[in-house]
């Protein structure tokens, strides 16, 4: 016994051959007798030093004492928690009291803890903390002196169904979440964990607003169930507020599979996203009647396939320099300065686009030919200021807005159908010099149109001088101006 105590003392030892058969031939001597082996062992091992950070506690925490649960994690070492958190495994029920111990014992200790609250069970409680009678599990305790900072990683409980409580505003060291039956994650309930990079939700069908906004160290993101990535104009009751990921400037990654709705500035300045994944989204950025930004400041995105979006709202690809291609082949809305800032893209098609609202193009700098088979409206000033224009093809327009082509010096030619639309007045405002364009339109259409008006002809009332500037609401010619700068020459095209 002298001789293997004397080999265990040693670091590095490996014990000789003869010794472990011998312990094989006498194995059941040895347990009859493990008391006191396991007494000189310990001795051997000089267990008055603190505790190597196990994998897993020994024993039972006993929550109701926050000075027992300090005392528990001073038996490990305080450098290695840094590095190696102190695994801490709790049961029970996770009352407001029982939780402010947890996190008031580890600050005492100043030791760093990885929880497992998994085993834990609904308190009776709705306020407070802890794990709420509803399954809501409250990040943060109401009693005063709680140290969250030494939390690195939690394991939510199993029978926690909601997430609240704005982690981000004390737990400053966490690094990894985990919740296998949440559902919902709450307004802010990560916001601002900037060493956050790792979060596991794989039932969570809702995330609400600002719920990981700032959290700068997350890399990728997965939530195979989730349907709503909720943005909104506000964070709370009366407050102004962003999107769920917003200002994530790690994240590269985001795989929703099942999400329908990309709510307002849900990925607003994501700067180095590049891939995404949303087979199953409906609209972006609430759609084009509201305040978008969904993927505003997203400058490293390089694609956007989004075969099922419907809606887009208002600067949604807001300054996304990195795109050089936008297909949305269902999209029948797109809202103000949805594209602004992105160059490179030359033609446009949207094949199922009703309306182009005011500025929905703006700022697309080279962009010479927009197709839009469907559309039946062009609102006032839709196109405005955007001089690389040269063709566009609406078959199906109806009206045309006042202002819609103000200062499209480059425009030379427009695709028509069978019906003249109408036309607001002042159509091609800021037109200062000689300027010709095309008018297709069917042949059978060419007594409805009639004949393209002479440049210095500004009075006659038809189509052609409607369309110059005077204006038409489809029955009577309005008193709109007409530029003479305009020339029409009027052609067929096929029916």
């Amino acid at each position: 016994m002298k001789n293997l105590l004397t080999l265990l003392k040693k670091p590095k030892t490996t014990l000789p051959i003869s010794i472990c058969r011998a312990v094989r031939r006498n194995i059941a001597h040895i347990a009859a007798i493990c008391g006191v082996l396991l007494a000189v062992l310990f001795a051997a091992c000089d267990l008055g030093a603190p505790l190597e950070n196990p994998e897993s506690p020994a024993i039972d925490i006993d929550t109701s004492n926050a000075a027992k649960i300090s005392a528990y994690l001073k038996e490990f070492d305080q450098e290695a928690s840094k590095t190696s958190p102190v695994p801490l495994v709790i049961t029970g029920t996770l009352t407001p009291t029982n939780w402010h111990n947890v996190a008031l014992g580890s600050g005492l200790a100043k030791r760093y803890v990885a929880l497992d609250l998994s085993a834990c069970t609904r308190s009776a409680e709705t306020t407070d903390g802890g794990l709420y009678s509803n399954g809501t599990f409250y990040a943060r305790a109401s009693y005063s002196g709680a140290d969250y900072s030494f939390i690195v990683s939690i394991v939510l409980p199993d029978a926690a169904s909601r997430v609240g409580g704005a982690f981000g505003i004390d737990y400053t060291n966490l690094k990894s979440v985990r919740g296998a039956n949440v559902e919902t994650i709450d307004w802010q309930a990560f916001a601002s964990c900037a060493k956050l990079t790792e979060v596991d939700f794989p039932k969570v069908t809702t995330i609400n607003d600002a719920a990981f906004r700032g959290c700068t160290s997350l890399t990728k993101v997965s939530f195979p169930q989730a349907t709503t990535i909720r943005g909104g104009n506000s964070w709370g009751p009366s407050s102004i507020g962003r999107g769920a990921f917003e200002e994530c400037t790690g994240l590269t990654e985001a795989d929703f599979p099942k999400v329908t709705d990309i709510g307002p500035y849900a990925f607003y300045g994501c700067t180095k996203l590049t891939k995404l994944n949303f087979p199953l989204a409906e609209t972006i950025g609430g759609g084009a009647s509201n305040i978008g930004g969904a993927f505003e400041g997203c400058t490293s995105l390089t694609e956007a396939d989004f075969s099922k979006v419907t809606g887009i709202g208002e600067r949604a690809f807001y300054g996304c320099t990195g795109l050089t291609e936008i297909d949305f082949p269902k999209a029948t809305s797109i809202g103000y300065r949805a594209f602004y800032g992105l160059s490179g893209i030359t033609e446009v098609d949207f094949p199922a686009l009703e309306t182009i609202m005011k500025g929905a193009f703006e700022g697309l700098q080279d962009l010479t030919t927009v197709t839009a088979e469907s559309v039946t409206t062009i609102e006032a000033q839709a196109f405005q200021n955007q001089s690389s224009l040269t063709h566009i093809y609406v078959p199906a327009l109806a009206s045309i807005g006042s202002g819609a082509f103000n200062g499209c010096t480059g425009l030379g030619a427009v695709r028509l159908g069978a019906v003249p639309p109408a036309v607001g007045t002042g159509l091609f405002g800021g037109i200062t010099s000689s300027q010709t364009i095309a008018i297709s339109r069917p042949s059978t259409a060419a007594s409805a149109y009639g004949t393209a008006p002479d440049k210095e002809n500004t009075v006659t009332e038809n189509w052609g001088n409607a369309f110059r500037g005077k204006g038409w609401d489809g029955s009577t010619y309005l008193d709109g101006s007409v530029n003479g700068n305009i020339s029409l020459v009027f052609i067929n095209s096929e029916p």
